[in-house]
Parts: structure tokens; sequence; C-alpha cells
């Protein structure tokens, strides 16, 4: 009698389905934690920016007593003089009082920009965990259905479900072109091209900073002070074409102290090359690897 002989197991594929589901729900149990540690860090903020009015208040406190609070003061109990309450803040010692009242007054003014910012973006990332929290409770129902004939059309939309509205569409969300910056800037399209425009420095700072995508294309008169200028490029796409960078171009000349010189240089590159130095004033930045254009102002109407 022949030596029995021992064949390898050939791969269960009914088993290929259920895999892909735990591998899908693995992706979802993933993002679902990152993304409630990205609300917490949310809400911390959220709840700083919304002590501005507090800040506020307590810097007029502090200047409607300066002698109370001398240079070398580190934590004091401040007579709030539009509440009539107390409250503890800590002071820069280094600093008089009307110096650390300067400072509160910078927090309150960025606190009341950003409050509105960072509760939207709160509300963003809580409306992104209920969806994934409705894909792993659906996730988990289809496991209990492994065996039911139309498990495989119902794995399929799943899986669709989780690459439109799950984590593999997250990274893809940020990467939207198209979508408009939250700030009310100067907008116009130019041939099919959105153009952001900023209205003052603190604009400016808000649009190259935050707004421009790193590979969008940014432009600012050379020489003068103006605007910053952001042309809205798909990730991938070619450079803008000449007359695009041309019209637009002139729009910065007309948003800046050149508009009624005949011709003016502007500089033009890629945001991802533009840089603020620390400590630096609204507006200012560093623009490196420019290309430079030399154009004529033009009315927006005329573009």
């Amino acid at each position: 009698m022949p030596p029995h002989e021992s064949h390898p197991k050939k791969p269960d594929n009914a088993d290929e389905p259920r895999t892909r589901l735990l591998a899908l729900l693995r992706l979802c149990r993933g993002a679902i934690k990152r993304l409630r540690r990205k609300h917490e860090k949310q809400e911390a903020e959220l709840k700083e920016a919304q002590r501005w009015v507090e800040y506020r208040q307590i810097a007029d406190s502090l200047l409607a007593a300066p002698h109370r609070y001398p240079k070398g003061t580190v934590s004091v109990e401040v007579d709030n003089v539009h509440t009539g309450k107390t409250a503890t803040m800590k002071l820069n010692p280094k600093l008089d009082a009307a110096a650390n009242a300067q400072l509160l007054y910078k927090k309150a003014r960025k606190g009341e920009r950003g409050a509105e910012i960072a509760g939207r973006q709160v509300a963003a990332t809580q409306n992104e965990i209920k969806k994934i929290e409705e894909l792993i409770e659906r996730g988990e129902v289809l496991t209990q259905e492994g065996r039911e004939p139309n498990f495989p059309l119902k794995l399929e939309q799943f899986a669709r479900d989780v690459s439109e509205h799950g984590p593999e569409s997250t990274g893809k969300k940020q990467e939207r072109n198209n979508e408009a910056p939250r700030v009310p800037y100067r907008h116009f399209v130019i041939q099919g091209w959105d153009v952001y425009i900023g209205k003052s420095n603190t604009q400016n700072d808000e649009l190259t900073t935050r707004e421009a995508k790193p590979w969008d294309i940014w432009m600012h008169v050379a020489a003068h002070s103006g605007s910053h200028v952001v042309i809205r490029r798909p990730k991938g796409a070619d450079w803008p074409p000449r007359q695009v960078v041309e019209e637009v171009a002139s729009l910065a000349v007309w948003f800046s102290k050149a508009r009624y010189t005949s011709f003016a240089e502007v500089n033009v590159t890629e945001a991802r090359f533009v840089r603020k130095p620390r400590k630096s004033p609204p507006g200012q930045v560093i623009a490196e690897r420019c290309k430079t254009v030399r154009v004529a102002p033009k009315e927006p109407e005329r573009n």
C-alpha cells in the first residue's frame, strides 16, 4: 500500500469576502480613533478661542488700575470692571500692566477671529465621526450575514460607501481644490480659474498661510505693498495659460500701491515656496523661486 500523501489545502475562497469586510472595519476603527483625538484637540482650541471676551475684559481691568499690577507680577486676582467678578489671570512678569493688557487684547482679537472657524471645524469633525460610526455599525451587522446569498452585493455597497464617505475619502476631501475659502476674500473667475485676493494684511496672511494649497499659484506686486493673490489650481494640473497669469497679475497690480503706475513687476510662484518669517508683521512673507511678469493695472470689471 503506497504511503499516504498529504496535499496542501487550497485556500477557501469563501473566506475572502469576510477577510475584506474585516479589513474595511479595521480601517474605519482606526479612522474613528484618529478623528476622536482630532475632535478633542479642536474642542480645546474652541474653548480657548471662546475666552476672547474674558481676555478683553481683563485687559480693560488691568488698565483701569495699573498700579495694582506692577512689573514682576506672575498671577493675580483681577476685579473684572465689566462683570464685578474676580478672575485669576497669569501675567508676563517682565511686563507692566499696560503691556500685559496689550498682550491680552491681541489674544482677544485672535480668539474672536478663530472662534467661528474653530466652531465649524468641530462641527465638521463631529459629522465625520457620525458617518464612520454608522459605517462601523453596518459593517458589524454584515459580519453576521456572511452566509446569506446577497452578502456579496451588500459587501460591495459597503466598500463603495467606505470609499465615498469613510476614512479612505478623508484625504481626498482635504485636497478638493474647488472648495471655496471660508473667509470672504475678493473672488474672480478668469477663464475658468478661481482667483482669490486678500482685502487686508490679516486676510493676506490667512489666504497665503492657511487657504492656499501648496500647488496653487501665488502672486504679489514686487517692490510695492498690496494684496496677496492666489489662483486655485487642481493638484497635478498644468501651470495656468500665460494669458490667465497676466490677467490675474493685472488684478494684483490694481489691488496694490502700484495701481496708478503704467506698468509694474509681479512676482509669481507656487504657494509652497512662500513662507512667513517668525514674528513678522501681518502680510509680510518671503517668496522664493519666483517668475516675474510685467503688466499694466486693470480694473476688475474689465477682466
